[in-house]
Protein backbone atom coordinates (compact mmCIF):
# COMPACT_ATOMS: atom_id res chain seq x y z
CA UNK A 1 0.00 0.00 0.00
CA UNK A 2 1.20 3.57 -0.64
CA UNK A 3 2.91 5.41 2.21
CA UNK A 4 1.03 8.20 3.96
CA UNK A 5 3.58 11.03 4.20
CA UNK A 6 2.22 13.89 6.29
CA UNK A 7 4.75 16.39 4.94
CA UNK A 8 3.41 15.76 1.42
CA UNK A 9 -0.24 16.54 2.27
CA UNK A 10 -1.52 19.89 1.05
CA UNK A 11 -3.68 22.28 3.07
CA UNK A 12 -7.08 20.91 2.02
CA UNK A 13 -5.96 17.34 2.68
CA UNK A 14 -4.65 18.30 6.12
CA UNK A 15 -7.94 20.07 6.85
CA UNK A 16 -9.79 16.84 6.04
CA UNK A 17 -7.57 14.58 8.16
CA UNK A 18 -7.90 16.87 11.18
CA UNK A 19 -11.62 17.54 10.72
CA UNK A 20 -12.58 13.85 10.74
CA UNK A 21 -10.64 13.55 14.00
CA UNK A 22 -12.34 16.58 15.53
CA UNK A 23 -9.05 18.47 15.75
CA UNK A 24 -8.50 22.18 15.20
CA UNK A 25 -7.11 23.37 11.87
CA UNK A 26 -4.62 26.17 11.33
CA UNK A 27 -1.44 26.81 9.38
CA UNK A 28 0.05 24.02 7.28
CA UNK A 29 3.01 23.54 9.64
CA UNK A 30 0.79 23.49 12.72
CA UNK A 31 -1.65 21.03 11.13
CA UNK A 32 1.18 18.68 10.15
CA UNK A 33 2.47 18.60 13.72
CA UNK A 34 -1.02 18.04 15.12
CA UNK A 35 -1.81 15.27 12.63
CA UNK A 36 1.54 13.59 13.26
CA UNK A 37 0.83 13.49 17.00
CA UNK A 38 -2.72 12.21 16.41
CA UNK A 39 -1.59 9.38 14.13
CA UNK A 40 1.16 8.43 16.57
CA UNK A 41 -1.42 8.21 19.36
CA UNK A 42 -3.69 6.09 17.15
CA UNK A 43 -0.85 3.66 16.44
CA UNK A 44 -0.08 3.41 20.14
CA UNK A 45 -3.71 2.49 20.81
CA UNK A 46 -4.55 5.63 22.74
CA UNK A 47 -8.16 6.38 23.65
CA UNK A 48 -9.50 8.75 20.99
CA UNK A 49 -13.08 9.93 20.53
CA UNK A 50 -14.06 10.81 16.95
CA UNK A 51 -16.92 13.17 16.04
CA UNK A 52 -19.68 12.34 13.56
CA UNK A 53 -18.31 12.22 10.03
CA UNK A 54 -18.52 15.86 8.81
CA UNK A 55 -18.45 15.38 5.02
CA UNK A 56 -21.14 14.50 2.49
CA UNK A 57 -20.76 11.84 -0.16
CA UNK A 58 -20.58 14.48 -2.90
CA UNK A 59 -17.80 16.36 -1.08
CA UNK A 60 -15.81 13.15 -0.70
CA UNK A 61 -16.41 12.15 -4.30
CA UNK A 62 -15.30 15.52 -5.65
CA UNK A 63 -12.12 15.49 -3.56
CA UNK A 64 -11.18 11.91 -4.46
CA UNK A 65 -11.87 12.36 -8.18
CA UNK A 66 -9.70 15.48 -8.14
CA UNK A 67 -6.79 13.66 -6.49
CA UNK A 68 -7.08 10.67 -8.84
CA UNK A 69 -7.13 12.96 -11.87
CA UNK A 70 -3.95 14.72 -10.74
CA UNK A 71 -2.19 11.38 -10.28
CA UNK A 72 -3.32 10.23 -13.73
CA UNK A 73 -1.99 13.40 -15.33
CA UNK A 74 1.34 13.03 -13.55
CA UNK A 75 1.73 9.35 -14.49
CA UNK A 76 0.96 10.06 -18.15
CA UNK A 77 4.43 11.64 -18.51
CA UNK A 78 7.13 9.02 -17.78
CA UNK A 79 9.95 11.58 -17.60
CA UNK A 80 8.66 13.14 -14.40
CA UNK A 81 9.16 10.20 -12.03
CA UNK A 82 12.24 8.61 -10.45
CA UNK A 83 13.04 7.11 -7.03
CA UNK A 84 14.59 10.43 -5.93
CA UNK A 85 11.74 12.55 -7.28
CA UNK A 86 9.51 14.62 -5.03
CA UNK A 87 6.76 13.83 -7.52
CA UNK A 88 6.96 10.12 -6.63
CA UNK A 89 6.36 10.74 -2.92
CA UNK A 90 3.68 13.34 -3.69
CA UNK A 91 1.77 10.88 -5.91
CA UNK A 92 2.26 8.08 -3.39
CA UNK A 93 0.77 10.29 -0.67
CA UNK A 94 -2.09 11.37 -2.95
CA UNK A 95 -3.07 7.73 -3.45
CA UNK A 96 -2.76 6.96 0.27
CA UNK A 97 -4.97 9.96 1.05
CA UNK A 98 -7.52 8.90 -1.59
CA UNK A 99 -7.70 5.38 -0.11
CA UNK A 100 -8.05 6.76 3.42
CA UNK A 101 -10.85 9.12 2.42
CA UNK A 102 -12.56 6.42 0.38
CA UNK A 103 -12.49 4.13 3.40
CA UNK A 104 -14.23 6.73 5.58
CA UNK A 105 -17.17 7.35 3.24
CA UNK A 106 -20.48 6.22 4.81
CA UNK A 107 -22.41 4.34 2.11
CA UNK A 108 -26.19 4.75 1.92
CA UNK A 109 -27.09 3.56 -1.59
CA UNK A 110 -26.24 0.90 -4.19
CA UNK A 111 -25.00 3.59 -6.59
CA UNK A 112 -22.56 4.86 -3.98
CA UNK A 113 -21.37 1.33 -3.27
CA UNK A 114 -20.74 0.77 -6.98
CA UNK A 115 -18.83 4.03 -7.31
CA UNK A 116 -16.75 3.26 -4.23
CA UNK A 117 -15.83 -0.18 -5.59
CA UNK A 118 -14.92 1.18 -9.02
CA UNK A 119 -12.85 3.98 -7.51
CA UNK A 120 -11.02 1.57 -5.22
CA UNK A 121 -10.10 -0.56 -8.25
CA UNK A 122 -8.96 2.54 -10.11
CA UNK A 123 -6.69 3.62 -7.25
CA UNK A 124 -5.13 0.15 -7.11
CA UNK A 125 -4.43 0.38 -10.85
CA UNK A 126 -2.74 3.73 -10.31
CA UNK A 127 -0.64 2.24 -7.51
CA UNK A 128 0.58 -0.43 -9.95
CA UNK A 129 1.28 2.22 -12.58
CA UNK A 130 3.18 4.35 -10.07
CA UNK A 131 5.33 1.39 -9.08
CA UNK A 132 5.86 0.62 -12.76
CA UNK A 133 7.07 4.16 -13.38
CA UNK A 134 9.54 3.79 -10.53
CA UNK A 135 11.07 0.52 -11.69
CA UNK A 136 10.75 1.13 -15.42
CA UNK A 137 12.75 4.36 -15.61
CA UNK A 138 16.45 5.03 -15.42
CA UNK A 139 17.34 8.61 -14.48
CA UNK A 140 20.49 10.33 -13.31
CA UNK A 141 19.72 13.33 -11.12
CA UNK A 142 21.76 16.30 -10.02
CA UNK A 143 22.92 16.37 -6.40
CA UNK A 144 20.32 17.94 -4.11
CA UNK A 145 21.40 19.77 -0.98
CA UNK A 146 19.86 18.46 2.27
CA UNK A 147 18.42 21.92 2.96
CA UNK A 148 16.15 21.81 -0.10
CA UNK A 149 12.54 21.28 0.97
CA UNK A 150 9.22 20.79 -0.76
CA UNK A 151 7.72 23.85 0.92
CA UNK A 152 4.13 23.90 2.04
CA UNK A 153 3.31 20.67 0.24
CA UNK A 154 0.23 22.19 -1.39
CA UNK A 155 -0.69 20.80 -4.82
CA UNK A 156 -0.36 24.32 -6.17
CA UNK A 157 3.41 23.72 -6.05
CA UNK A 158 3.24 20.41 -7.89
CA UNK A 159 3.96 21.84 -11.31
CA UNK A 160 7.04 23.62 -9.91
CA UNK A 161 8.35 20.32 -8.53
CA UNK A 162 7.90 18.66 -11.90
CA UNK A 163 9.60 21.56 -13.69
CA UNK A 164 12.58 21.39 -11.30
CA UNK A 165 12.93 17.68 -11.95
CA UNK A 166 12.57 18.17 -15.70
CA UNK A 167 15.62 20.47 -15.71
CA UNK A 168 17.64 18.22 -13.40
CA UNK A 169 17.35 15.06 -15.52
CA UNK A 170 20.32 14.11 -17.69
CA UNK A 171 19.03 11.91 -20.49
CA UNK A 172 21.14 8.93 -21.50
CA UNK A 173 20.84 6.24 -24.14
CA UNK A 174 21.79 2.57 -23.89
CA UNK A 175 21.37 -0.37 -26.29
CA UNK A 176 18.75 -1.84 -23.96
CA UNK A 177 16.82 1.43 -23.85
CA UNK A 178 16.98 1.73 -27.62
CA UNK A 179 15.67 -1.80 -28.17
CA UNK A 180 12.75 -1.18 -25.81
CA UNK A 181 11.90 2.09 -27.53
CA UNK A 182 11.36 0.14 -30.73
CA UNK A 183 8.46 -1.64 -29.04
CA UNK A 184 6.30 1.46 -28.77
CA UNK A 185 6.05 5.02 -27.59
CA UNK A 186 5.09 4.08 -24.03
CA UNK A 187 8.61 3.10 -22.93
CA UNK A 188 10.74 5.47 -20.84
CA UNK A 189 14.19 6.41 -22.11
CA UNK A 190 16.19 7.71 -19.14
CA UNK A 191 18.56 5.87 -16.76
CA UNK A 192 19.79 5.90 -13.15
CA UNK A 193 22.06 3.88 -10.87
CA UNK A 194 20.87 2.21 -7.71
CA UNK A 195 22.48 0.10 -4.99
CA UNK A 196 22.02 -3.61 -5.80
CA UNK A 197 19.58 -5.61 -3.67
CA UNK A 198 20.31 -9.30 -3.19
CA UNK A 199 18.05 -11.51 -5.33
CA UNK A 200 17.35 -13.82 -2.39
CA UNK A 201 15.65 -10.94 -0.55
CA UNK A 202 13.15 -10.14 -3.31
CA UNK A 203 10.42 -12.56 -2.16
CA UNK A 204 9.23 -12.79 -5.76
CA UNK A 205 8.28 -16.19 -7.17
CA UNK A 206 6.54 -17.82 -10.11
CA UNK A 207 4.00 -20.38 -8.89
CA UNK A 208 3.27 -21.98 -12.24
CA UNK A 209 -0.43 -22.20 -11.41
CA UNK A 210 -2.82 -21.49 -14.26
CA UNK A 211 -4.87 -19.00 -12.26
CA UNK A 212 -1.80 -17.04 -11.18
CA UNK A 213 0.44 -14.49 -12.92
CA UNK A 214 1.34 -15.49 -16.50
CA UNK A 215 4.96 -16.45 -17.10
CA UNK A 216 5.39 -13.57 -19.53
CA UNK A 217 4.11 -11.08 -16.95
CA UNK A 218 6.39 -12.72 -14.36
CA UNK A 219 9.46 -12.32 -16.60
CA UNK A 220 8.54 -8.76 -17.50
CA UNK A 221 8.21 -7.83 -13.83
CA UNK A 222 11.42 -9.69 -12.99
CA UNK A 223 13.40 -7.87 -15.67
CA UNK A 224 12.07 -4.55 -14.35
CA UNK A 225 13.16 -5.48 -10.82
CA UNK A 226 16.64 -6.42 -12.06
CA UNK A 227 16.93 -3.04 -13.75
CA UNK A 228 15.53 -1.10 -10.82
CA UNK A 229 17.54 -2.91 -8.14
CA UNK A 230 20.89 -2.84 -9.90
CA UNK A 231 21.15 -6.60 -10.53
CA UNK A 232 22.76 -7.81 -13.74
CA UNK A 233 21.24 -10.61 -15.78
CA UNK A 234 24.34 -12.70 -15.02
CA UNK A 235 23.80 -12.28 -11.28
CA UNK A 236 20.12 -13.11 -11.63
CA UNK A 237 20.88 -16.31 -13.55
CA UNK A 238 23.58 -17.24 -11.03
CA UNK A 239 20.89 -16.90 -8.36
CA UNK A 240 18.61 -19.36 -10.13
CA UNK A 241 16.63 -17.04 -12.45
CA UNK A 242 16.58 -17.95 -16.14
CA UNK A 243 15.49 -15.43 -18.78
CA UNK A 244 16.11 -17.78 -21.72
CA UNK A 245 13.69 -18.12 -24.60
CA UNK A 246 13.51 -21.87 -23.92
CA UNK A 247 12.04 -21.27 -20.45
CA UNK A 248 9.66 -18.65 -21.82
CA UNK A 249 8.49 -21.07 -24.50
CA UNK A 250 7.98 -23.79 -21.88
CA UNK A 251 5.41 -21.81 -19.92
CA UNK A 252 3.87 -19.49 -22.49
CA UNK A 253 1.08 -20.76 -24.76
CA UNK A 254 2.15 -21.16 -28.38
CA UNK A 255 -0.40 -18.56 -29.43
CA UNK A 256 0.53 -16.06 -26.69
CA UNK A 257 0.77 -13.05 -29.02
CA UNK A 258 -2.55 -13.91 -30.68
CA UNK A 259 -4.34 -14.11 -27.34
CA UNK A 260 -2.71 -10.91 -26.09
CA UNK A 261 -3.58 -9.06 -29.28
CA UNK A 262 -7.18 -10.23 -28.93
CA UNK A 263 -7.22 -8.89 -25.36
CA UNK A 264 -5.79 -5.58 -26.59
CA UNK A 265 -8.41 -5.25 -29.32
CA UNK A 266 -11.20 -5.77 -26.80
CA UNK A 267 -9.79 -3.39 -24.15
CA UNK A 268 -11.99 -0.31 -24.47
CA UNK A 269 -11.81 2.95 -22.55
CA UNK A 270 -14.12 3.01 -19.55
CA UNK A 271 -16.80 5.67 -19.28
CA UNK A 272 -15.08 7.29 -16.28
CA UNK A 273 -11.52 6.34 -17.31
CA UNK A 274 -9.26 9.24 -18.28
CA UNK A 275 -7.34 9.07 -21.55
CA UNK A 276 -4.06 9.24 -19.63
CA UNK A 277 -4.81 6.13 -17.57
CA UNK A 278 -6.27 4.28 -20.57
CA UNK A 279 -3.22 4.91 -22.78
CA UNK A 280 -0.85 3.93 -19.97
CA UNK A 281 -2.71 0.63 -19.55
CA UNK A 282 -2.70 -0.02 -23.30
CA UNK A 283 1.00 0.80 -23.46
CA UNK A 284 1.74 -1.87 -20.88
CA UNK A 285 -0.18 -4.43 -22.95
CA UNK A 286 1.52 -3.41 -26.21
CA UNK A 287 4.96 -3.76 -24.59
CA UNK A 288 4.24 -7.39 -23.66
CA UNK A 289 3.98 -8.41 -27.30
CA UNK A 290 6.88 -10.63 -28.38
CA UNK A 291 6.50 -9.31 -31.91
CA UNK A 292 6.35 -5.49 -31.61
CA UNK A 293 3.38 -3.61 -33.05
CA UNK A 294 4.10 -0.46 -35.04
CA UNK A 295 2.92 2.86 -33.65
CA UNK A 296 0.59 3.26 -36.62
CA UNK A 297 -1.10 -0.04 -35.72
CA UNK A 298 -1.28 0.98 -32.07
CA UNK A 299 -3.02 4.21 -33.07
CA UNK A 300 -5.58 2.35 -35.20
CA UNK A 301 -6.42 -0.03 -32.36
CA UNK A 302 -6.63 2.70 -29.74
CA UNK A 303 -8.73 4.96 -31.99
CA UNK A 304 -11.34 2.19 -32.28
CA UNK A 305 -11.40 1.65 -28.52
CA UNK A 306 -11.56 5.16 -27.05
CA UNK A 307 -14.91 6.61 -25.98
CA UNK A 308 -17.43 6.77 -28.87
CA UNK A 309 -17.86 10.53 -28.43
CA UNK A 310 -14.09 10.99 -28.84
CA UNK A 311 -14.07 8.75 -31.91
CA UNK A 312 -16.80 10.89 -33.48
CA UNK A 313 -15.05 14.18 -32.78
CA UNK A 314 -11.68 12.89 -34.03
CA UNK A 315 -13.09 11.20 -37.14
CA UNK A 316 -11.61 13.78 -39.54
CA UNK A 317 -8.39 14.38 -37.59
CA UNK A 318 -5.16 12.88 -38.93
CA UNK A 319 -3.47 11.58 -35.77
CA UNK A 320 0.26 10.97 -36.27
CA UNK A 321 1.33 9.68 -32.86
CA UNK A 322 0.06 8.33 -29.55
CA UNK A 323 1.20 11.50 -27.80
CA UNK A 324 -0.76 13.58 -30.29
CA UNK A 325 -3.83 11.41 -29.72
CA UNK A 326 -3.52 11.90 -25.97
CA UNK A 327 -3.29 15.67 -26.44
CA UNK A 328 -6.43 15.76 -28.61
CA UNK A 329 -8.38 13.55 -26.21
CA UNK A 330 -7.33 15.61 -23.19
CA UNK A 331 -8.65 18.71 -24.95
CA UNK A 332 -11.95 16.93 -25.60
CA UNK A 333 -12.15 15.81 -21.95
CA UNK A 334 -11.60 19.37 -20.75
CA UNK A 335 -14.23 20.69 -23.14
CA UNK A 336 -16.79 18.09 -21.99
CA UNK A 337 -16.07 18.94 -18.35
CA UNK A 338 -16.62 22.63 -19.10
CA UNK A 339 -19.92 21.87 -20.86
CA UNK A 340 -21.14 19.67 -17.99
CA UNK A 341 -20.23 22.38 -15.49
CA UNK A 342 -22.07 25.08 -17.46
CA UNK A 343 -24.87 26.56 -15.39
CA UNK A 344 -27.49 28.18 -17.63
CA UNK A 345 -29.82 30.71 -16.01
Amino acid sequence: MPKFRINRLNQSQLNYELSIRGLQTGTVDKMRKTLSQAIKREKEGGSISYPNYPYTFEEDKEAIVGVVSRVEDSLSDPQLLSPASKRYTVNETRLAYALDRLDHIPIISIEQTTWKSQTFTRILELMDLLEGKLVGEKVQLKTVEPTEQLGSGDDSNSSDDEEDLRHSVIKTSTPETASRKERGVFVASTSFKVKPISVCRWDFKFSGEKDGKSFSAFLERLEELCEARGVSKHEAIRSGIDFSQEVRAEFEPYDYDDKLLDEIRHRTQGTDESIGLYLATMGSLFNRMKVPISEASQIRIVMRNILPISQTQLALVDVQSIMELKKFCRQLEQRREAVEAYDHH
